[in-house]
Order: structure tokens, then sequence, then C-alpha cells
């Protein structure tokens, strides 16, 4: 083939296992009933679950040793709305694998200067139509060119579905979940010159450009033998396997933007051929991690205390009114909105309606009547979906400036909500005479660095064990606060239609007490 009149991509797995990562796929899509529901990120890795069983049943269960499992890091996902669409997008874990798709030149690159230095995106993207309820999933990979990658390549992790960069040079392909490739699109400083379309040529608008594509496949393997019984490693050996394709582009243009296509299984969707440039991907179900275990000491009063929650967010109509756009708008506005629900000698009332912040947060000023604080959190990346250490110091902050706070409510895009308690008022007064203990500065980190000290030691301690970062977060102030004797409880409410349940966290010791672990637990 010509390589002035031609160009091939290269798929290079260069770790000791296999390389490999960029699978997509709209497994599936559904229509909805009106009013359709936002998606969330938990919302898309239930959705992304479910098709990855429907795609397992309809699979063959033939060996698949040459198979490369993957999963998301849901804890990763992040929300991305326009008029038309919510997208969810997840960084994928391959385990001790990984995928390098490149250029010829920056493959070339790469060989000179090393693996570490190639730059690509590849995410699992869940996609809803907010008018249909229409939603697909698949792999998106963003490769750039050579120069592109030097000039911007730290910058490639901007690059979203719904606003790829606006200067890209190279090429995004979107696959199935089981790596069968969708369709795709070539980008020249930004501007889309040309559709790459499923392997074969289909209708074509004007002109089809063939681009040859080298898929190289290699992983290692250890080698050694059995000493007294004990094997031992003495090498690897390296594998490779690779094979050309064709793909077409056409440089009419196609869809805007590309879709996979319509689906109402689990899995395959697009055109595919024995010449067609698949991937061989396994998914496997997204698993958010450890879980709190039940509590048995739970108290009539932390029962209560959820219970008036619950009867103050829905006590007036005006209250449960703002209080469903409030859910709403957690999950479909890209900054934060709020409310403050005040007492009176009828009980409780809206103060303000709705308030409007900014992408950084809310800044509601507490009044002596003041009850609840309630609002949103839109962005779920990487536990920021609970409570920050701003929202604990606000809390903190109201029980000097109100006769009757009980607390503040977090409504987060994933559709979880949460609740910081004052339970004792005495207590947290006293808490409030050092309240800049819990002071934080512009990127939420404590000011105090022995308070910092501590939530590192505790969030380190719950990430190891395996829990996932959101849990790891709002545990470790939970814990933070009950070492102040603070008076002030946390509560999670898994989902709208769950019920708020108190959390509490236990230090323990190993048996020769050198050694501890957080044990985390709510009420059940």
């Amino acid at each position: 083939m010509n390589r002035k009149t031609m160009k091939r991509i290269m798929v290079m797995l260069v770790t000791l296992a296999v390389l490999y990562g960029c699978s997509s796929d709209d497994d599936g899509h559904a229509v909805t009933e009106k009013p359709v529901e936002p998606l969330t990120v938990s919302g898309a890795m239930d959705w992304y679950n479910a098709s990855v069983g429907v795609l397992a049943k309809q699979k063959s269960t033939a060996d698949s040793s040459d198979k490369i499992s993957y999963k998301p890091l849901g804890d990763l996902a992040e929300l991305f709305t326009d008029e038309r669409w919510y997208a969810v997008e997840s960084p994928l874990d391959f385990g001790d694998r990984n995928l390098m798709i490149m250029t010829p030149e920056v493959g070339d690159y790469t060989n000179a200067h090393g693996n570490g230095v190639a730059k690509q995106v590849l995410k699992l993207v869940v996609l809803r139509n907010k008018e249909t309820g229409e939603t697909y999933n698949f792999i998106m990979a963003v490769i750039p060119e050579l120069d592109y990658m030097l000039r911007k390549g730290d910058e490639l992790d901007k690059s979203t579905y719904l606003s790829p960069d606006s200067d890209l040079d190279g090429y995004i392909f979107f696959y199935t979940l089981d790596g069968q490739l969708i369709n795709g699109r070539v980008y020249e400083r930004g501007k889309v010159t040309g559709s790459i379309n499923s392997p074969v040529e289909g209708k074509k608008t004007k002109k089809l450009i063939a681009y040859e594509i080298c898929i190289t496949y290699q992983w290692g393997q250890e080698t050694g033998h059995y000493v007294n019984g004990e094997y031992q490693v003495i090498g690897y050996s390296t594998h490779s396997e690779t094979f050309y394709v064709t793909v077409y582009v056409d440089n009419g243009i196609g869809m805007d933007p590309p879709l996979p296509p319509a689906s109402t299984g689990g899995g395959g969707g697009g055109n595919t051929s024995t010449s067609s440039p698949n991937l061989p991907l396994t998914p496997t179900p997204f698993d958010d991690g450890k879980k709190p275990g039940e509590r048995t000491d739970c108290t009539a009063q932390s029962e209560q205390a959820a219970q008036e929650l619950e009867e103050g967010l829905v006590g007036t109509n005006d209250i449960k009114e703002y209080i469903s756009r409030l859910r709403l708008y957690a999950s479909s506005k890209s900054v934060e909105y709020g409310m403050l629900i005040d007492a009176d000698n009828e009980g409780y009332i809206n103060s303000g309606g709705v308030q409007k912040g900014t992408s950084r947060g809310i800044n509601m000023e507490i009044g002596r009547n003041t009850v609840y604080s309630v609002h949103t959190h839109y962005n779920c990346s990487i536990g920021l979906a609970s409570p920050s250490a701003l929202d604990v110091y606000y809390t903190i902050n109201a029980v000097g400036k109100s006769d009757y706070y009980e607390g503040t409510v977090i409504f987060a895009c994933d559709g979880s909500e949460y609740y910081i308690h004052v339970e004792d008022y005495e207590k947290a007064e006293k808490l409030y005479g050092k309240k800049e203990l819990f002071a934080v500065d512009s990127n939420d980190d404590f000011l105090n660095s022995k308070v910092q000290g501590m939530y590192d030691d505790i969030i380190i301690n719950l990430l190891d064990q395996g829990y996932s970062q959101n849990y790891a977060h709002i545990y470790s102030m939970m814990s933070l606060l009950d070492g102040q004797d603070s008076g002030i409880k946390i509560y999670i409410k898994e989902s709208a239609s769950g019920q708020f349940k108190e959390i509490k966290v236990d230090k323990v010791y190993s048996a020769n007490g050198k050694t501890y672990n957080y044990k985390l637990s709510k009420c059940k």
C-alpha cells in the first residue's frame, strides 16, 4: 500500500501484559416515556452493567482466553450535558494491561523515546437523549497526530464526546463494548474532514478514501521453573500478533454527532466483517468497591432526625416544589443551586426561593431562624458527590448563626443525598468556638496541618481497603467530627427513593496492637 496516499493507525500494546483498551458501543438503546429521567453517574454505571449482562448472554461461551477484560473506573466518571444530551464519561481499567492506539509517526516516536511519552484518551461513554430517552454506551478513543501530541498531549483528557478538542489534529474512533469498530471521524485543526465508516463502504456522500490500519497485539508472559517445589520467575517472553485492515473515510462527512447504531440488545451494534479492525475485548461489570457494614447500635434519636428531615423537605407546597427542582438541578445543571428552610410559628417555610450559585459553590447566608440549608453537587467525579470539607465548615458556622439549625443537606448528581446533622447543640457550640480547626482553602484542603494529616491517614487507609473514593471521603469527614466530640453526625441516602441512614467509623486494631484499620458502617 502506497504510504504517500494511505495512512495507518497502530494499536500497540506495550507493557509486560497485553496493552489493550479501546472498546465501544451502544450496547443498547431504549425509548422511555416522557419525562426522561436525567442520566447520573450511578445510573450510567447501572446501564453499562445491564448492557454487559445482555452482551454476555448474546455471545458464545467458546474459548475467550484471547480476550482482554476491562471495566470503567466509575469513581472517576464525570457527567456532561448540553441542550440535547446527557453524557457520562469514565476512564477504563485494564488491570495489569493497557491499550495504546497510535499513528505510525507516534509509534516511531515512542519506539525512540519510550512508551510513556504516548498520549491518548480512552473512555467509556454513556449517552442519553434528553427528549427521547434513547441511551447508548460505547468506547471513545481520541488519537492525536504526532505534532499535536507533542504540543498539546497533556490537554487531551479535556476532550469530551460533546466537546472534542477545538483544534485537534487526529482521529476519534467509536467501538462497541466488545471491541467492534462502529465509526469515527478525522480532525484537522479542530474541524471534521472525514467520517470513518464501518468496514463496508456503504452509502457515500462524496469520496471514499481508504485508510490502512495496522493492529499489533503484544503481551508478556513469565517464564521460569520450579525449585524445591516453588515456581521461580527467570524472565519474560514477549508475544505479538499483527494484521492489517482497511477502513473508509468519507470526506463528505456523516452524521452529527456520530452515534452508534440503535440497538435493543446489549452488546453488538454496528456492521462488522472479518476484515474489520475489531479489538478482542471483554467488558466486565463495574463494581464500586467495598461496602460499609450494617450498624446494630442505631438509636431512636437517629431515626427521628431522619424522619424530621424528610418531613421538613416536603413541608409546604412551595418547599416540596423547590426540593423537586433541586433534585433535578443536581443532575442537569453545571452550577450549584440551593435554598434555605426557616422555621416560624406555623412550621417550616421557604426562605428566598431557589438560589443560583457558581461552578465553585453557593454561599447562602444563614439567619437566626434557619433550620435547614439544602444545595446541589453537580460534579460527581473523584469523590465530589459527597459533602465537602467546606460543607462541614459551613455547618459548624451555621450553629453560631442560627438558633434552630438542624443541618446541611446535599443533593448529588448521582442521585445520592447527604445530611450533616447537628444532633447535640451543646457539643456543636463548643466546636463552633474552635471552628478554625475545620477551615479550608480554595482546594477544599484543611488549613490546619494536623487535621489534614489525620484526614489523609484515614482516607488512604480506606482506599487501601477497597472502599470507593466517595465512601472514603465522607467517612473520613465523620471520623474527624467524632474525634472532636462534635455532636454532629452525617447521614447517607443512597438514592432518592431510599432513606437517610446515620454512618459511623470505628478504629479497629490488630491483635498485636501495632496496626489498625477503619471499619465503616451505617444504620440498616
